[in-house]
């Protein structure tokens, strides 16, 4: 009875772990702009600014 809460807790845990890494993995798309830095999919540009050096 042991052994199989064990395995089932632990088939749990790997499904989580799955799904977790997949929502995390796909909810963000790499930056042109900043060498590849992950950028949120649904993220909106409010306002760009030009810096003058």
């Amino acid at each position: 009875m042991k052994k199989n809460v064990t395995i089932t807790l632990t088939g749990i845990v790997l499904i989580g772990a799955v799904i977790f890494y997949f929502v995390t993995f796909f909810a963000y798309i790499p930056s042109d702009k900043f060498s590849g830095f992950p950028v949120p999919k649904d993220a909106e540009l409010e306002k760009e600014t030009a810096k003058h050096l």
